[in-house]
């Protein structure tokens, strides 16, 4: 292995973080300032994104949902407990420029974030994009609906009474 290849290569830790399809955001503090974004998350944030102020001011829409979905405190449970919580298909109506809101499935885990000295400095918060993956589940289910819907279209409102039957 020649040098910068492989373990403890930093340019290509950093590179992977850069390139990973999943969104990456590092947060200090309790108020969740914004200390790092790979590029999935910068793409995300727009125009918004900017480093140093709390990530509830730069997407606050997003951040209320993800409470939402979450539950209140989060962040003081990864806090408290050193442990991440993850949320699996969490509904997000994402902000596009063209068509407004579009409905967005995420798996979320805000994870905690150690100082080289091993006290605890933020939050890392991940989430990969499954809305191809619920839409998918869904699908065979609203096919199913469907079918039912169409079977009591075609069954008579009601039966005639027949003599001796």
């Amino acid at each position: 292995m020649s040098a910068g290849e492989g373990s403890g290569d930093l340019g290509g830790a950093i590179d992977a973080y850069e390139t990973a399809p999943a969104i990456m955001l590092a947060c200090e503090g309790e108020e969740m300032v914004l200390a790092s974004a790979n590029e999935a998350a910068r793409a995300a944030l727009g125009e918004e994104c900017e480093f140093g102020r709390p990530v509830r001011e730069l997407a606050p829409r997003v951040v209320a949902q993800l409470t939402e979905a979450f539950g209140e405190g989060v962040v003081d449970r990864v806090y408290e407990t050193g442990q991440p919580v993850t949320r699996n298909a969490c509904r997000l109506e994402v902000p596009t420029r063209e068509d407004g809101p579009v409905e967005a499935f995420w798996d979320v885990t805000v994870s905690p974030w150690y100082a080289g000295d091993g006290s605890l400095r933020g939050v890392l918060a991940h989430g990969i994009d499954v809305t191809r993956e619920v839409r998918a589940r869904r699908e065979p289910r609203n096919r199913l609906q469907d079918v039912v819907s169409l079977q009591d279209a075609m069954l008579p409102q009601w039966l005639p009474v027949l003599p001796g039957v």
